[in-house]
């Protein structure tokens, strides 16, 4: 009987170093990367952000709000779209040369600017109450000049406000360093500093003079390059 109870136990004691250097094995031939944590797996999430940024065009304060959709990985790493539109754009006043009416027009249009596209960014310490990251956004959108058309009654006296294309694509890239707070497991607080930049191109109008049509630049889409401060309210799952 005791040498039974031997055998067994010299059984049990193989079993166990057998297995343990099994699994040590196939930890060793598990697929690596530099980014590999032991005994760790991708844990996806998402969240959604309603944001305001904050920069001075043409001296004054505008705000661009929009929406952010992204996909969080392992709490520090996200990937998704974003949008902005400008709220309150500036507003142009200048004289035009109106073919159909063969004389010049005052005008005031109001601007409208906004562009979406791609959001990336990264999470530090984000088991912080108050952490830090950095992200950035690399979208294409426009600048357009619009007028209340509804005023005029549509003929071809007015043919210009229909047919000329006040507006012009453009690219902005805008990176930025970001605070944020944790409220809840479903919610936190964000506040950015950084740059909007916006690619340069030209919003032109006619214009006649020395009995020839001129275009001339009523301004540059650059004047949209400004820093920014960011306020957002994200919305997701974070715990």
């Amino acid at each position: 009987m005791k040498n039974l109870f031997l055998v067994l136990l010299a059984l049990f004691v193989v079993n166990i170093t057998v297995a343990q250097e099994n699994k040590t094995q196939s930890s060793e031939n598990e697929y690596k990367t530099i980014f590999s944590k032991p005994n760790t797996s991708i844990k996806v999430s998402g969240f959604g952000a309603v944001n305001f940024d904050f920069g001075y065009t043409d001296n004054n304060l505008r705000v661009l709000p929009g929406l952010d959709l992204a996909a969080l990985f392992n709490r520090s790493f996200f990937v998704g779209l974003y949008g902005r539109l400008m709220g309150n754009a500036p507003t142009y006043n200048y004289t035009f040369f109106s073919k159909h009416l063969n004389k010049d027009i005052s005008v005031s249009h109001n601007t409208i600017f906004g562009h979406g596209g791609l959001l990336v960014g990264g999470i530090f310490f984000a088991n912080k109450p108050i952490h830090f990251g950095i992200s950035g956004r690399f979208g294409v959108g426009g600048v357009a000049l619009h007028d209340s058309y509804n005023r005029y009654n549509y003929d071809n006296s007015y043919q210009e406000f229909y047919d000329y294309p006040y507006s012009d694509p453009v690219f902005v890239f805008s990176p930025q360093a970001d605070i944020e707070m944790n409220i809840t497991n479903w919610f936190k607080f964000r506040v950015s500093a950084g740059y909007q930049y916006v690619s340069s191109s030209s919003v032109n109008y006619i214009t006649y003079e020395s009995g020839k049509y001129i275009e001339k630049e009523l301004f540059n889409t650059s004047t949209y390059s400004t820093p920014t401060v960011t306020l957002g309210l994200v919305f997701g799952w974070f715990k």
